[in-house]
């Protein structure tokens, strides 16, 4: 896949771009260009499958590449709205910084951001004003505290995890808005201290920053957790917020995974805080459904399915393990951070898929005891050189130096939406007209064709 490839720079990230398998021999109508990326527009919009399809028969050979829908981030923001209307969200840059989803959560005012790194803000500021930023990093230094409060409008709010930054940041600049990081967790010998103070730490000193004039506007909590008891969970939130309740606090951040509107409300009624007003940072929720991964298969070895899953049952029966093109340690490092990955195969000639299938289990490029993009799943006899597909993988599924190619396209409904106004017709960067007599044949090699196109 390499040979057909072109860098490009995409909203201050390098993007590759997918050529010979694209926008010119895709069956798309136009090639449209939105925040530095070409975005093939269809009449109806494809299901992804069918668009990872096309990409594979004409690029595929020993990598990966993503393509993403863009009309499902439209999608996402409306669940979004529709789930918890009165629950503003600032998105998480970590979780995808792909610069056509930033560009579409961000152009209608109906998403903020939520940045942690320096690199980050600046990305952020290239987008929207600092007004709709919000900054927590667990690793806040001196220098990166000096340049947060130095912009010339405050940031809609800066995290700190303790009184002391609150202090530093309030001395630095008195008209940054803070917001008290806290954890929520009931057991003190369970305290993840990069989640925030303890509840009884926060009640203390948020009274004597306020007293001291610190530009306390709300805290922040994960209200979800894993692993851990909601409604105990919940009972101390009422606890905190209905401690603080006397005091001028104006925000409450609800942190990620709370899709319930009733249940935030209820919090704040029982906590006797109405007022406060909620946010959120959402990322899987906004990013996942967007991108799909496609994947080839490099590897295979049968082995006794017993081994694979675990149970006696299935001892004596074929299974089998393949190796795919890439690791936990790199595109699947979501594994790492909880999110499930789920294959399939993708199909590309008839003659492939369908058969008996057998428990499988997928292993990454490592090859070591940890890099399992997929322990256990059943799949149809797949051969070397196979593609497996990966839906839901656009939350931190690739890193900013991983550079994937990916592949953009959308349906024209949801283009007139976004832009409006006339369509270029997709070509080889001739005329739109229709030309008489035959044309001429293309040459084997379309090198300089695509370059007429890209550039």
């Amino acid at each position: 896949m390499t040979d057909n490839m072109i860098s490009g720079e995409c909203g201050g990230r390098r993007r590759c771009r997918l050529v010979s398998a694209t926008y010119e021999g895709m069956g798309a109508r136009w090639k449209e260009q939105l925040s530095d990326v070409s975005l093939a527009v269809y009449e109806d919009t494809p299901q992804m499958e069918e668009i990872a399809r096309r990409v594979a028969s004409l690029s595929m050979e020993t990598e990966c590449f993503f393509v993403m829908d863009a009309s499902r981030v439209e999608d996402s923001l409306s669940d979004w709205h529709r789930l918890v209307p009165h629950c503003v969200p600032f998105y998480p840059l970590s979780c995808n910084d792909d610069p056509l989803l930033l560009e579409l959560l961000t152009r209608r005012k109906q998403c903020n951001l939520q940045v942690s790194t320096v690199r980050e803000l600046e990305r952020a500021l290239s987008l929207i004003p600092p007004s709709r930023i919000v900054f927590h990093s667990h690793l806040m230094t001196r220098k990166m505290l000096r340049l947060v409060t130095s912009l010339q409008e405050p940031l809609h709010a800066l995290m700190v995890d303790s009184e002391e930054s609150a202090m530093d940041a309030a001395a630095l600049n008195p008209y940054q808005p803070l917001l008290l990081r806290v954890s929520l967790s009931p057991d003190s010998d369970r305290i993840d201290l990069s989640m925030g103070m303890c509840i009884e730490e926060a009640m203390e000193c948020i009274p004597r920053l306020i007293a001291a004039g610190v530009a306390v506007s709300g805290v922040s909590v994960q209200l979800m957790a894993e692993g851990e008891d909601m409604v105990e969970r919940a009972r101390v939130l009422v606890h905190l917020l209905s401690s603080l309740s006397s005091y001028p606090l104006s925000t409450l951040d609800v942190g990620d995974g709370v899709q319930s509107s009733s249940l935030l409300h209820c919090l704040l009624d029982t906590a006797n805080v109405p007022h406060l007003k909620l946010m959120a940072t959402p990322g899987r929720l906004l990013a996942a459904s967007a991108f799909s991964l496609v994947t080839a298969i490099v590897g295979k070895r049968s082995i006794d399915a017993g081994l694979i899953t675990r149970r006696k049952e299935e001892e004596g029966t074929h299974g089998f393990v393949y190796e795919t093109t890439q690791s936990v340690y790199g595109v699947f490092s979501n594994r790492l951070m909880g999110e499930e990955a789920r294959c399939e195969p993708l199909v590309l000639t008839h003659s492939q898929g369908g058969g008996r299938e057998h428990e499988s289990a997928v292993m990454g490029s490592a090859r070591d005891t940890m890099d399992w993009p997929e322990r256990h799943t059943r799949l149809p006899a797949l051969a070397v050189g196979d593609c497996l597909l990966w839906k839901e993988m656009g939350a931190y599924a690739a890193r900013e130096e991983d550079c994937f190619p990916v592949y953009y396209f959308t349906g024209r409904d949801h283009w007139e939406r976004l832009q409006g106004g006339e369509k270029e017709l997709m070509s080889d960067g001739g005329s739109e007209g229709e030309t008489d007599g035959e044309s001429d044949p293309e040459p084997d090699d379309m090198t300089e064709c695509f370059w007429r196109v890209f550039n």
